[in-house]
Parts: C-alpha cells; sequence; structure tokens
C-alpha cells in the first residue's frame, strides 16, 4: 500500500468545507516539494530551524568567474542543505 503525504502548500479552507479532506501526494512528489520549500528558504527565515534553508541566496550577486566553480559550490551548497 502506497503511503500518501499532504500536499503543500495546505487549503485550509478545503480542510474546512471538505470535512477534513484535504490534497494528498506520493512520497516521491512530498520529497520534492521539500527541497523545493528548502531551495526557496534562506538560512534564518524559518522561525523554528534556523538552520533550515540553503545558503544559495548568498550566491545570487555575486560576480561569477567561472561558471565551472560557481556550478560546483551551488551544488554543494545544494548536497549540504539536503543532508542537513
Amino acid at each position: 500500500m502506497e503511503r500518501l503525504y499532504y500536499k503543500i502548500p495546505l487549503d485550509f479552507s478545503a480542510l474546512l468545507d471538505n470535512h477534513g479532506k484535504i490534497e494528498k501526494c506520493s512520497e516521491l512528489e512530498s520529497v520534492d516539494q521539500h527541497i523545493e520549500l528548502l531551495i526557496m528558504t534562506y538560512p534564518g527565515e524559518h522561525s523554528f530551524d534556523r538552520k533550515y534553508g540553503t545558503d544559495i541566496w548568498e550566491m545570487d550577486f555575486e560576480r561569477i568567474v567561472s561558471l565551472d566553480i560557481w556550478k560546483t559550490r551551488f551544488t554543494e551548497c545544494l548536497s549540504q542543505s539536503i543532508a542537513h
């Protein structure tokens, strides 16, 4: 039996209107949504876990000297955030 997870963002109006039935998704979609949320969150932005998020936002306006170095650093930032 496949486990179902709640789809984000949660639709609270559906919770109240549909007798508590909220849209659900598969495990793979849930992981995908969590990684997307992790990428979109700046460290310190989440009030419950100040380390939640990724440092790619620091790379947004810096000058790119080498695209290969930037890609490597970007990948390392994402990997560290996902592993945390």
